[in-house]
């Protein structure tokens, strides 16, 4: 499982009117984790052709991530041991070492790892306790070969999984004799970019990982994606986990309309995403596992230095639940959405004189 947080970031909705599930609800809550979910479906418009970003802008992206059902699908998918295994169906504690070779065709690999070391980051390693046990019963090498060089701190809010264990033990049955090293990633994205160097510097020749920060930079490299590309250029193999989100957006060039009416509420230079239409349409369906879903909007301009500042408007039955503003120093913003409701979103520019909007142009995604 593709794990993700939020961001470093915390806020809260500028404004809310009488909007149902959403009012008064904090967008922005305190960076939690979040799994990426089969809960919400966009219907997009298609993107506008023609319309070239202009100097001041550049370009936008809005993202809502989450898949419905029907279009997950992973760009690389790996059939479960459960489901080729031919040495018998996965028991209770779990795939045998040939089980997970088989499923991930690697039955023949002539290598063991011997002479390598590992380094994995997830949310946690020995969160719930089980790693001794894991160490003396085999589903990992012995403690000599394990180093876990940062922990997420116990207790904490989310608690950990150590899923990052999971990923080590699968690492040990394909390469039983590589050592493995551990730290989090879910403290912060600094924090995750120093866990990248500090295992390349232990000596790791291979590095994954299986987690996102959905504050993540999309159009310019990130305080992680630099660590990533330091230990590469060190001769560090580096593996992470691809997500099934690529598909699930929305990218166009910004062709804004001056003025746009949505129910009572009048928008200015707001986006046109096709046929004239101010909003997109989000349908948010159900799912047990998490109340909200995620959805980012960022745009091609310098973090701490951006020029425009853009707005999200959303509508619940015409009728304006939330509006979530840009922080004046990002081009980034992100909130969550309650499950179970067909928003409609509008993304406005509040930077710059609206009666010119033939100066300001982005892309956007969603």
């Amino acid at each position: 499982m593709r794990r993700t947080r939020l961001g470093d970031v915390t806020g809260a909705v500028t404004d809310v009117g009488d909007g149902g599930d959403l009012e008064g609800v904090p967008f922005l809550p305190p960076a939690p984790a979040t799994r990426l979910t089969d809960a919400a479906a966009v219907t997009s418009a298609p993107a506008v052709s023609g319309a070239a970003p202009l100097p001041g802008i550049g370009s936008m992206a809005v993202v809502a991530l989450a898949l419905p059902a029907a279009a997950a699908a992973s760009v690389h998918s790996v059939a479960s041991p459960a489901q080729t295994a031919a040495a018998g169906a996965v028991g209770p504690t779990g795939a045998t070492p040939d089980q997970v070779r088989q499923a991930l065709n690697a039955t023949n690999l002539g290598v063991t790892g011997a002479g390598f070391t590992v380094g994995v980051l997830s949310d946690s390693f020995d969160y719930l306790g089980g790693a001794a046990a894991d160490e003396a019963d085999g589903a990992l090498p012995p403690a000599s070969q394990v180093s876990v060089l940062k922990d997420l701190p116990n207790p904490n809010n989310p608690a950990g999984t150590d899923e990052g264990r999971a990923m080590m033990q699968i690492v040990h049955d394909v390469a039983p004799g590589a050592g493995l090293d551990f730290y989090t990633a879910f403290v912060s994205q600094q924090d995750f970019a120093a866990g990248i160097l500090a295992l390349a510097n232990a000596g790791c020749r291979v590095i994954c990982d299986d987690v996102s920060y959905f504050a993540e930079p999309f159009y310019q490299t990130g305080v992680v994606g630099n660590a990533i590309q330091t230990v590469e250029q060190e001769g560090v193999i580096y593996l992470t986990s691809a997500g099934n989100r690529d598909a699930v957006g929305y990218q166009a060039a910004w062709n804004p309309i001056q003025t746009a009416t949505v129910g009572s509420t009048v928008l200015h230079d707001t986006q046109d995403f096709g046929n004239g239409s101010p909003t997109q349409t989000v349908i948010i369906g159900g799912n047990r596992m998490e109340p909200r879903v995620p959805f980012v909007v960022q745009w091609n301009q310098p973090y701490g230095a951006v020029t425009s500042n853009l707005e999200v408007v959303v509508f619940l039955n015409n009728v304006v639940v939330a509006t979530v503003t840009g922080n004046g120093r990002d081009p980034s913003i992100l909130f969550t959405l309650p499950q179970g409701n067909t928003y409609a979103i509008a993304v406005q520019n509040l930077s710059g004189p609206r009666s010119r909007p033939h100066q300001r142009g982005c892309r956007q995604q969603f």
